[in-house]
């Protein structure tokens, strides 16, 4: 009979596991709910054991047979697929930024262990800030920097084209630019703005000063004015502002990114001989391939400079200054 029990029937029950739980768990509900009892004594305690474990394996003989079946495993490896490369899937599953909160600061735990939280909250502020409601693509800033050496002052002329992506998550996305110089008695003027091919004449709507300075002042324009239907599309933005600034106060040029920014140049040149241009990158630019070009240069009266190639991307917090550095050669020792 032990050899009966050993060699077929538990091999035959181990093959077939989940009838071996739903029948096992149908008997054992069998006998708790039929099989009589005396209320307070031991059988009744042992009869509700029987209710309890019974529904445990009728329970467990349906979920393992879910898990085996063909519509479940499909089921399984979609949501596996989607973990890996459809991310933004799961945003109502689980909650995305836990997750990477987690592996950042593993990541950071031998590196800074002591301030991984900090790190990674810094760097959740400033690289995935989901507010942020557009970046950029193909930017080019032309800076024509006029010297007037007797006035001791500069008048610079900047261009700026840009193409404006919106994040489709934004339903009133608007562009925000902001100028200013530390000369409060000259504020930036926004004498051009052309956007997708429609020159603006009345400036009125989307000049305002900033919230820290009212001598400043930033350009807002409401993007889905511009976008049609097509909100994908990107908005072209080229507008020119002109500055006036103390060449002894301020003998630069500055500029700081807040937005991703696919591809950007910069082309400068000057109307005199007796300054050249020294340029710098500023903010963190990392090891990339825009690291390794110069990051100090005087030229002459022209410069261009590539912050980031066609396969590269400005990050928020990378920047350049650009400064007029006076021409020994010409203006004497």
């Amino acid at each position: 009979m032990s050899n009966w029990f050993k060699e077929t029937l538990l091999p035959k029950a181990k093959q077939n596991l989940i009838y071996t739980m739903v029948l096992g768990g149908l008997v054992l509900m069998a006998l708790g709910t039929f099989v009589p009892s005396t209320s307070g004594t031991v059988w009744n305690k042992l009869l509700s054991l029987f209710l309890s474990f019974g529904s445990a394996l009728i329970g467990g003989g349906v979920f393992a047979a879910l898990l085996k079946s063909a519509q479940f495993t499909e089921l399984f490896q979609k949501h596996i697929f989607d973990v890996f490369h459809n991310p933004h899937k799961l945003k109502n599953l689980v909650s995305i930024e836990e997750r990477w909160g987690s592996l950042t600061e593993a990541l950071l735990n031998d590196v800074l262990p002591s301030h991984k939280g900090l790190v990674r909250d810094n760097l959740k502020e400033q690289f995935f800030d989901n507010e942020l409601e557009y970046h950029m693509e193909d930017l080019t800033m032309k800076y024509s920097i006029i010297v007037d050496i007797e006035a001791n002052r500069v008048q610079i002329v900047n261009r700026a084209i840009q193409k404006v992506v919106i994040n489709p998550n934004k339903e009133n996305p608007m562009f925000v630019q902001g100028a200013g110089t530390r000369d409060k008695a000259h504020t930036p003027l926004l004498t051009e703005l052309i956007i997708n091919d429609e020159s603006i004449t009345d400036f009125t709507e989307y000049t305002h000063p900033t919230d820290e300075d009212e001598n400043d002042m930033e350009i807002r324009v409401p993007l889905n004015r511009f976008a049609g239907e097509d909100r994908g599309k990107p908005i072209t933005i080229d507008r020119v502002l002109t500055f006036d600034q103390d060449l002894t106060a301020e003998p630069y040029i500055s500029g700081n990114f807040t937005r991703f920014i696919k591809e950007a140049r910069i082309e400068v040149d000057i109307n005199t001989e007796e300054y050249g241009l020294l340029f710098q990158r500023t903010g963190n630019w990392g090891s990339g391939t825009t690291a390794k070009g110069t990051y100090d240069k005087v030229s002459d009266t022209k410069g261009k400079w590539v912050l980031a190639r066609r396969d590269e991307l400005l990050m928020p917090g990378q920047g350049f200054i650009i400064m007029f550095v006076p021409n020994r050669s010409t203006q004497g020792d």
